[in-house]
């Protein structure tokens, strides 16, 4: 039973490691910066990207809600 939990801790302990070192991979963008390129899926598998379509034709905005479907 301590080895099992200790292999749970230790794996959870290597998972917490990797994702807090990838958590600012990117730099952080101001007020006024481009947007970056990205590319997206439509509802019917079509890509769209951003910086080839819509560049300079339309205003972007994105809207995020962190806890959507969670609780709290």
């Amino acid at each position: 039973m301590r080895k099992k939990t200790a292999l749970v801790f230790g794996m959870a302990s290597i998972s917490l490691f990797l994702v807090l070192s990838m958590g600012n991979a990117s730099a952080e963008l101001k007020v006024g910066d481009a947007a970056p390129k990205f590319m997206l899926a439509t509802t019917h598998d079509k890509p769209v990207s951003y910086s080839n379509d819509y560049y300079g034709r339309y205003h972007l905005v994105l809207q995020f809600f962190a806890n959507a479907f969670g609780e709290g």
